[in-house]
């Protein structure tokens, strides 16, 4: 039996730039060139995977850095892109894994417009979230990030979290889960933080195994006493 393999392009090089330098970051770097992806490669990208993928869904997930950085106009050609590869018969699947300090009202309708998937970065309460996730000047990013979610609140538009879990916040697994039920936010994917230096020791910021596993024990504790299928957390 022929394998039936999916390719699905997880695209982390549209650009290095990011607008914030959290501290538990591994991408930034100061002797890194702050480069975004050209439209010459973006083009054979899209072209292989549509045709790698030409009896099923052509899938794309985009980061950064921070991809919006890129600018709308650089998403219009994607769709544009695509549509020159698919001739509009194969189905495309678009998703963003954005820190959310960019997203408007613009933004927004070029998202409804294409059915782009959003992923947003939140760690978690203020406290929890600007401890690490900062501007350059040292501003934490939480209040922006915030009005991102309740503009996507506001249009219906669904949306997920990806919520880092920290050396700081590994130790409140409660508060976490009651943030984000309290502000309606019900599809959440953790992640560990792994911050290691260029010799690959453990810095500031990575958080300890054992702790997370606690945490994501005690999330599920609280998960299954919710009982609500409508809430997905992972």
């Amino acid at each position: 039996m022929k394998d039936d393999f999916r390719f699905t392009p997880i695209v982390k090089c549209v650009g290095f730039n990011c607008n914030l330098r959290c501290g538990y970051c591994f991408y930034h770097d100061s002797t890194r060139e702050q480069k975004q992806m050209s439209l010459p490669t973006t083009e054979v990208l899209i072209k292989e995977t549509c045709l790698h993928n030409r009896n099923g869904t052509a899938n794309f997930v985009w980061h950064g850095g921070e991809p919006l950085l890129a600018g709308i106009d650089f998403f219009r050609e994607i769709i544009n892109l695509q549509k020159k590869y698919t001739d509009n018969s194969q189905p495309v699947i678009n998703g963003i894994q954005t820190n959310g300090v960019l997203v408007n009202e613009c933004w927004l309708d070029f998202f409804k417009e294409n059915s782009f998937r959003i992923g947003v970065s939140l760690d978690g309460p203020q406290k929890f979230h600007d401890y690490y996730r900062r501007y350059p000047n040292g501003k934490g990013s939480f209040r922006d990030v915030m009005k991102s979610v309740e503009l996507f609140k506001k249009h219906n538009f669904p949306f997920g979290v990806v919520s880092v879990i920290t050396d700081i916040s590994v130790k409140y697994p409660d508060r976490v889960f009651e943030f984000f039920l309290e502000n309606e936010i019900h599809c959440v994917k953790f992640s560990r933080s792994i911050y290691k230096d260029e010799c690959g020791r453990m810095q500031k910021g990575t958080t300890n195994p054992e702790e997370y596993g606690k945490f994501l024990l005690r999330i599920m504790d609280l998960w299954l006493a919710e009982d609500n299928p409508e809430i997905k957390f992972a």
